[in-house]
């Protein structure tokens, strides 16, 4: 993808961010999809904007949405996929911790990643072989790296969704974690891109629109997201459930996840 296109997405997805506020600060109607799962105009109106650009700017480019009937075209070889409004709980608990996901995907793998904070007016973004960035508002961009931290971590927890694996783990490493927070939506990727955090562990079940731009924004700042058995994930598969995966800052500390408690 040629980088004036890249300007283009991301006025986009802050463009969709501002449609998801313009519902936040109304009283708002919840409801509930098959799998219990909240939904609301402002995750609906976020996807139709971004799907109308996407397929009106990339009609050779797949589309591929959270909330969407998940049918791959596989006649073409590129795919978004979109989460418009990443962590509904969030949203609808009013703690602004919910994003708009972007990914663009080639062979399995995200080569382009933008998340957006709609309440910080924050925008991380990555682009394969370009590096990672963060931006807020409307300041210049600037790179970020993930933490050189090889003990005393800080980990970043999801929270609505802490399992009895994810707590095994908090407390196996209780002597290498120093300090835990829950957050919200993939801003837990993008606090370890920063360099804010260093480790996140998610047991429990995901889709790939969850991570899939968080993948690419924390591989080109560094770091590495990777399944259990240490191998990268795959995108636009026949299902779009992830395997369980952990974020860390470095691949060199991946012996915390090879000492985890099962």
């Amino acid at each position: 993808m040629h980088l004036n296109d890249y300007e283009g997405l991301k006025t986009c997805v802050m463009a969709a961010g501002e449609l998801i506020l313009e519902v936040y600060e109304t009283s708002f109607e919840v409801s509930y999809k098959e799998d219990h799962t909240p939904l609301t105009q402002a995750d609906m109106n976020a996807h139709e904007l971004i799907k109308a650009y996407c397929q009106e700017h990339f009609p050779h480019i797949d589309f591929l949405s959270e909330e969407a009937e998940y049918i791959s075209d596989d006649s073409k070889p590129l795919a978004f996929i979109c989460d418009p409004l990443d962590g509904t709980k969030e949203f609808v608990a009013r703690n602004g911790e919910f994003t708009v996901n972007l990914a663009l995907v080639e062979k399995g793998r995200p080569i382009l990643g933008l998340i957006y904070a709609p309440v910080s007016r924050t925008l991380f973004y990555a682009l394969k072989d370009h590096g990672a960035y963060m931006q807020i508002h409307d300041q210049e961009p600037i790179r970020i790296h993930t933490s050189t931290q090889r003990n005393k971590f800080k980990a970043v927890v999801s929270r609505t969704h802490v399992g009895e694996e994810e707590k095994a783990f908090l407390e196996y490493h209780k002597e290498h974690i120093i300090f835990t927070s829950g957050v919200g939506s993939s801003l837990k990727g993008c606090i370890i891109a920063a360099g804010f955090a260093d480790v996140y562990v998610r047991y429990g079940p995901t889709s790939e629109w969850d991570i899939a731009a968080m993948d690419i924004i924390v591989h080109e700042a560094g770091g590495v997201l990777r399944d259990m058995h240490h191998q990268s994930l795959l995108y636009r598969k026949a299902s779009p459930v992830n395997p369980y995966f952990y974020v860390l800052n470095q691949v060199d500390n991946q012996w915390l996840i090879d000492t985890l408690v099962n």
